[in-house]
């Protein structure tokens, strides 16, 4: 399986709910990707009618697990 991760935009996306017996239909993949000193990761949090609930624009505080 190929991944691919794209940027969503945050006035159109749409949220989705899911049954306890639905779970298994949304697939699960490793995203190899390497971090270096130029990388950084935005964190946002929305509720389900689009508004932001946090935001950290430059998170810093995460774990490289398993070898990258």
């Amino acid at each position: 399986m190929v991944a691919e991760i794209t940027q969503i935009d945050a006035e159109i996306f749409t949220s989705q709910n899911y049954e306890v017996q639905d779970i298994n239909l949304i697939p699960t993949f490793e995203v190899n990707t390497f971090l270096t000193s130029s990388s950084y990761i935005e964190l946002f949090i929305y509720d389900n009618n689009q508004n932001i609930l946090y935001s950290e624009y430059n998170l810093s505080k995460y774990k490289i697990l398993n070898n990258g």
